[in-house]
């Protein structure tokens, strides 16, 4: 069988399934059925998705089997929640000198502990 592709090939418009087969029993339904968002995903993205799945959304098991670092592995997925209708944050890394300074103020007292884990999770 082949996979149900989303997308015409031809336009990039939104293909709709219209007929449904039962290989068991040969009933069949006829209209329009929409597919599923995951559905809409690309090959590639599926694969990616299944790796996910596979290693319960531990993204560095995924970077390590696909090969890739940590950062593309975590943007692909970023990139597969977009494809998917969702939002993602942009989290900037902080770099080692906001790191020493936020580090020192929890030693001296001045910011607690909890606070400090927010801020060094970006």
């Amino acid at each position: 069988m082949y996979p149900i592709v989303a997308r015409c090939p031809v336009c990039q418009g939104e293909m709709t399934v219209t007929h449904l087969r039962c290989r068991a029993c040969d009933t069949e339904l006829i209209g329009a059925f929409q597919v599923s968002r995951l559905g809409s995903l690309s090959p590639a993205q599926m694969a990616f998705v299944e790796l996910l799945l596979k290693h319960r959304a531990n993204v560095g098991k995924v970077a390590e089997e696909m090969g890739v670092s940590h950062p593309t592995a975590r943007g692909r997925l970023d990139e597969i929640a977009r494809a998917l209708g969702y939002e993602t944050e942009v989290v900037e890394a902080i770099g080692p000198e906001r790191r020493r300074e936020i580090l020192a103020q929890v030693a001296d007292g001045t910011l607690s502990a909890e606070d400090a884990a927010r801020q060094l999770r970006g």
